[in-house]
């Protein structure tokens, strides 16, 4: 095995993906190198009969040097191929770099006739081969931080042309980058107020967790959300057979109670405070909450009634794991739909029924009668202004009329990643969705096969943020805050702090978090 191959492979370990292995095969016809003038190897590759130099060979240290006055040193850095690395090594030292390269077999000959440990033994360098739409999304998603990272750019190498394209890494990076947006968007809306309610709820919720105990003796489950296609399945939900369990998600409660349907369960995931309208009326006792750990308490409810489970937020993640705390995590991708067909994954139950899942305004209309949100528009329409005129308002302020001309039913971009998102999770947990209607789905998948390792005897809330607290305080005033093992835990905070961005916004996210934790019994 040639030197090179062996050193780059061993500097590379596991941390890359799609990276060649010993026994693929690669084309090293493709493949010379040459002495630049600089005498330094630049790789040459053939093309149409000829071969083309992949970087200057005067001197390609100094053309890769270049690259600093057109791009800063500093942030994230998607590198269009591997070529000879000069393109590269000047972002070392101050840029996280991920390299995507299309061609394994050019990238194997490349790692064979070249030298390139000091890159890939470098831990913020990332290299993906031929990597589909889901990788790129799940690397991308994990590396690509916004707040510290500031805008990405993208840096092609004129070398990849012709046949070995980027066009379509181009596209998905396009579109994932949509999707880092939309999120950065909601930790910037809700950040202070999950913030506030994780820390706040931490002694509530190891009271009380959600335990799958808690849907023994049902053999199915029914979702219901609130979309408009919830109001033809009442009087069905009504004569439901007593093995199925019926969860409701928090918007969908009171249209179901109206109608004098008791549902077995409630979701709620919602961290702002117009979640409480959900809860405005009379909840019977038959019926259980489930809260995500941030989501305010729902009013009026005994604790006792009340089982509380973790989302992947980074702060619920630190405690429970440094506060050995016995929640389970559930997917919500930051949809109640998606949370609660996730919440009936961790039981036995298999055989799912979701109803009132529109992702969509058919007719114009954006939810169900009986909703706190159709409510409130029906008692504050007039004459002049019906609650039809309004309904439709915030239909047409959402939608694309083009599409909704084009499909006859009006939707927004938001619904369809929210559709999108709930499909991609049922897939990739192995289960199967099949639309029966509007607005209807069924799901079936086997229940989740590993079991839930009990962490052992939790702390106290009060010792464990107590805790916390000396972590973030000698943090307090110096810098490196993104460096730490409590950096995580602002970094959707600091999205609120956005127009200072990295250290700074981090700064002001720990002094906020401390504050909320000097002041909670108060």
């Amino acid at each position: 095995m040639n030197d090179f191959l062996s050193v780059n492979l061993n500097a590379a370990g596991n941390r890359f993906n799609g990276f060649p292995s010993i026994t693929d095969p690669m084309d090293s016809a493709r493949v010379n190198v040459t002495l630049s003038r600089s005498g330094d190897p630049v790789p040459r590759i053939n093309r149409d009969g000829r071969d083309f130099p992949m970087h200057s060979l005067f001197d390609p240290l100094k053309e890769g040097q270049k690259l600093t006055t057109t791009y800063p040193l500093k942030g994230m850095k998607i590198f269009f191929g591997l070529a000879g690395g000069y393109q590269i090594r000047p972002f070392l030292a101050d840029s996280k770099i991920l390299i995507i390269d299309p061609d394994g077999s050019l990238l194997k000959s490349l790692l064979t006739a070249l030298d390139f440990h000091d890159l890939l033994s470098n831990s913020h360098v990332y290299l993906l081969c031929r990597p589909d739409h889901e990788t790129l999304s799940l690397w991308l998603k994990e590396l690509y931080n916004p707040l510290l990272d500031g805008n990405l750019q993208v840096i092609p190498h004129r070398a990849y042309r012709e046949k070995e394209t980027f066009s379509p890494y181009e596209r998905m990076i396009r579109s994932i980058l949509g999707e880092i947006s939309s999120d950065c968007s909601t930790q910037k809306r809700l950040g202070r107020q999950w913030q506030r309610h994780i820390i706040l709820n931490l002694s509530r919720v190891c009271r009380t967790p959600f335990t799958p105990d808690l849907l023994q003796g049902f053999d199915r489950a029914v979702i219901t959300a609130a979309g408009p296609g919830l109001e033809g399945e009442m009087a069905r939900l009504s004569r439901r057979s007593p093995g199925t369990f019926l969860l409701s998600v928090d918007t969908a409660l009171p249209a179901l109670l109206e109608k004098g349907i008791v549902p077995d369960g409630v979701i709620t995931i919602d961290p702002q405070a117009i979640g409480y309208l959900h809860f405005m009326k009379d909840l019977p006792s038959s019926c259980r909450v489930f809260a995500d750990w941030g989501a305010p308490l729902p009013p009026g409810i005994e604790e006792s009634r009340i089982f509380w489970f973790s989302s992947p937020h980074p702060l619920c993640r630190y405690l429970r794991k440094k506060g050995r705390l016995p929640l389970r995590e559930i997917e919500t991708g930051g949809n109640v739909t998606q949370a609660a067909l996730a919440l009936i994954r961790h039981s036995s139950i298999n055989e799912i029924t979701l109803l009132g899942a529109d992702f969509s305004y058919p007719e114009g209309k954006p939810y169900c009668r009986g909703s706190y949100f159709h409510s409130w528009h029906l008692i504050r329409g007039r004459r002049l202004c019906p609650c039809e005129n309004s309904l439709l308002h915030f239909v047409l302020e959402r939608s694309s009329l083009t599409e909704s001309r084009e499909t006859g039913t009006y939707t927004s971009p938001l619904l369809r990643q929210y559709e999108k998102n709930l499909g991609d999770y049922v897939a990739n947990t192995g289960g199967r969705m099949k639309k029966e209607g509007q607005g209807k789905w069924t799901v079936n998948w086997s229940p989740l096969a590993e079991g839930f390792t009990d962490p052992g005897i939790p702390c106290r809330a009060d010792e464990l943020l107590d805790q916390y607290a000396e972590e973030l305080n000698a943090l307090t005033g110096t810098e490196g805050i993104s460096n730490s093992s409590v950096s995580p835990t602002l970094i959707p905070l600091g999205y609120s702090f956005y127009d200072d961005e990295g250290e700074k916004a981090l700064q002001k996210s720990l002094l906020h978090t401390l504050k909320i934790i000097k002041t909670r019994n108060s």
